[in-house]
């Protein structure tokens, strides 16, 4: 009988180990379950807060690239605050140059140079027509400036002042002119001087190097 009771209680005692393991498993894997949902939702979370952050990124970008535009737009490029006459030779004068107009303000700075002139003055101005076709003659008569009076030569520029090397460049202002004035037309450099005294075409002779403004 006592032989009974003993194999009994141990009995007893291996199953409620069996039954605690088998509770402690159970717990265990609902706790797998809840770390596991937990994380798949983590990653969801994460990879939509990714997602607009990239939407956030983009819009950001998108914003940037139109304020550049917009200020490109508004900047003024080299073709609106400057034009140019390359001067090339007429009726093979060798004479060759360029002529910068560049926008100051309410004014015009121009800058000539030109090469292959004989020593000595030689006048040049803004001619009427953007041609420089049949020996410059296609250049038409001085441009009349909006501020030129009846009594001055039309169109002046100037004179280059050409000692022995055949050479030589000129910084001038034109006050109260804007490029539109000049746009299109045409620069030529004559043989000779300006006369004062013979407005408004100023008797400078031949045309020797012509080249249109753009």
């Amino acid at each position: 009988m006592r032989n009974f009771w003993m194999i009994a209680a141990l009995c007893a005692g291996a199953f409620t180990i069996t039954a605690c393991s088998e509770g402690d498993q159970q717990q265990a894997e609902e706790a797998m379950e809840d770390a596991q949902a937990t994380a798949e939702q983590a990653a969801d979370d994460a990879a939509e807060a990714t997602e607009e952050a990239m939407d956030d990124a983009g819009e950001a970008m998108d914003d940037m690239d139109d304020a550049a535009d917009e200020a490109m737009a508004e900047e003024p490029t080299a073709s609106d605050n400057q034009v140019t006459a390359t001067l090339e030779e007429v009726d093979g004068s060798g004479v060759t140059g360029q002529v910068e107009f560049t926008a100051m303000g309410e004014d015009i700075q121009v800058y000539a140079e030109a090469s292959g002139m004989s020593a000595g003055k030689h006048a040049f101005h803004v001619h009427a027509n953007g041609d420089c076709g049949d020996n410059a003659q296609a250049a038409g008569p001085h441009l009349k400036f909006p501020t030129d009076g009846d009594d001055v030569i039309h169109g002046n520029l100037g004179e280059f002042n050409v000692a022995d090397t055949g050479s030589d460049n000129e910084l001038i202002t034109l006050e109260g002119l804007s490029l539109d004035a000049v746009r299109g037309k045409a620069v030529v450099v004559h043989a000779k001087g300006n006369d004062p005294t013979e407005p408004p075409a100023g008797a400078a002779g031949g045309r020797i190097a012509c080249g249109v403004i753009n």
